[in-house]
């Protein structure tokens, strides 16, 4: 028996210019970080010649092509696994319409996993590789490939796009200055809203509204770098002003980006002193993303507590996608 563990994301500048409607006109980039809540997948041989899966459902059958879960089926498949195993997956988020990239982590965990399995080693970049290939042409599900990289390796790094060319990953080492601003000022609240992403993103750039679309996105990747800098060199001020008006332009995408209860979320948070408000994923629901000044943040979470919402601390993950335990050493 062998775990892997894959942290979740949160992706601050530059989201959806990883999508091919946009990267058929011009390259995108996307700055994000790895945080501390995972995915863990727990996998062992069995006695019995079945796949035996656990996952919000438990599924059990002989042949792969009766396996209902589309990403077990396609990364199975891929990599020629047989009956005779059983895979189980533990979140410590709900991975529907979280935001935070749970498709995209389970995925790019499965393949190394698999791969172990089987007595072969793939590193961060080619399981996340592997998982959206899986993940867009196999399964066919509507979204870019920032999710699989941004959360199979660790820390903060900006991703860059081309229609033709595999991503570009360029990490930056997170030191106590960074650490110390995510955990002093940025902090999670739970919409109680789920969506699918896919759904939201086919919206964003349907082609009545192509022209709006490649200009709001153009605009989004120009504010990854000034991004990247600010969050690097600590900056909140200019880190939140940045996340402020990467959600403006991202709320004019679609009327799918958001929602009145979720306008009503942000609106109620600046009122109370967080510095900026932003949904973090697809749209239409998830996790919102708020920083605050250090003396703020546990008051804007209390008041976010007493509304029934629930909020999260984070911290940056440093290690991404790795393997718990080996125990054919």
């Amino acid at each position: 028996m062998f775990i892997t563990r894959i942290p979740l994301r949160i992706s601050l500048f530059g989201g959806g210019s990883d999508l091919r409607e946009f990267l058929e006109h011009f390259p995108g980039a996307v700055f994000s970080f790895a945080i501390n809540k995972y995915i863990h997948i727990v996998t062992n041989h069995q006695y019995r010649e079945t796949f035996l899966l656990h996952y919000s459902d438990i599924e059990e059958t002989e042949n792969v092509k009766n396996i209902k879960h589309p990403l077990f089926k396609e990364v199975f498949k891929k990599f020629n696994i047989n009956a005779g195993i059983e895979v189980a997956s533990f979140a410590d988020i709900p991975s529907n319409g979280s935001g935070l990239g749970s498709s995209s982590a389970f995925t790019s965990a499965l393949v190394k996993t698999v791969m172990f399995y089987k007595g072969e080693s793939v590193g961060q970049y080619e399981s996340a590789f592997h998982a959206a290939d899986i993940e867009i042409n196999k399964v066919g599900s509507n979204i870019g490939m920032q999710d699989h990289f941004g959360c199979s390796i660790g820390g903060a790094k900006i991703i860059r796009f081309s229609l033709d060319q595999k991503p570009e990953v360029q990490s930056f080492k997170i030191e106590n200055l960074q650490q110390k601003m995510v955990e002093e000022s940025f902090f999670l609240v739970d919409s109680g809203i789920r969506r699918s992403a896919s759904d939201v993103l086919k919206k964003q750039h349907e082609k009545n509204n192509i022209d709006q679309y490649l200009d709001i996105q153009m605009k989004l990747v120009d504010l990854v770098l000034p991004g990247a800098n600010a969050f690097m060199q600590g900056n909140l001020e200019v880190v939140s002003e940045i996340l402020n008006e990467s959600w403006r332009l991202k709320s004019k995408l679609t009327k799918k980006t958001t929602s009145a209860a979720i306008l009503d979320i942000c609106s109620e948070g600046l009122k109370q002193g967080a510095l900026s408000c932003k949904l973090l994923g697809a749209g239409g629901g998830g996790f919102i993303l708020f920083t605050s000044r250090k003396g703020d943040k546990e008051n804007l979470k209390n008041f976010f507590n007493k509304k029934g919402l629930k909020t999260l601390d984070l911290k940056i993950d440093s290690e991404g996608l790795i393997l718990l335990n080996n125990p054919f050493k």
